[in-house]
């Protein structure tokens, strides 16, 4: 696989890593920032905190992927056994700001398969940046919410104990 500025390949986990630059032209196209700035007011204003994470995931959940990074997905998945291979497809913060409590997967879903089902993985594991604990441990933080990245990992699922490694490589915090 060639790598482009969406999906790159991770040679020492034989699987692909997308980037920053992915997430944020979902981000961009989508036209999610102003929905998580106006949940964000809420929550500043008394809103309970599981309705506004809710509120921003579905956002995130109901959203088109990009034409371009879904293409960069589907070439890139090609290489890891097709369109019908299984997956495990797994989102990963990696930032300098935040501690151990909020590094390593925040979704972890196994058996993707399809190009359908796995851009709906991929939103699944972008969204869950808003998952209640990650915005209380931000606002508590200060962290600006929309300065944070997440990277989302696919790795093929040949058997068994090969879902079980993917799922423990996921939880490394070493994704960049």
């Amino acid at each position: 696989m060639k790598d482009n500025s969406f999906v790159v390949w991770d040679d020492q986990r034989s699987g692909l890593v997308t980037t920053e630059a992915a997430y944020r032209e979902f981000v961009r196209a989508a036209r999610l920032r102003p929905v998580i700035a106006a949940q964000l007011r809420r929550l500043r204003e008394g809103a309970d905190v599981v309705a506004v994470g809710a509120f921003i995931r579905t956002a995130y959940f109901d959203a088109q992927v990009p034409d371009d990074v879904a293409a960069a997905l589907e070439e890139a998945c090609a290489d890891l056994g097709g369109p019908d291979a299984e997956l495990v497809v797994g989102s990963v913060v990696a930032d300098d700001q935040l501690d151990e409590f909020l590094t390593g997967p925040h979704e972890i879903f196994v058996g993707v398969s399809g190009q359908r089902a796995l851009q709906a993985a991929v939103k699944r594991c972008w969204g869950s940046l808003f998952n209640d604990r990650a915005i209380i441990y931000r606002e508590v933080r200060d962290i600006d919410h929309l300065a944070v990245d997440l990277a989302v990992r696919i790795e093929p699922m040949a058997t068994t104990s090969t879902s079980r490694t993917a799922e423990a490589d996921l939880q490394d915090t070493s994704v960049g």
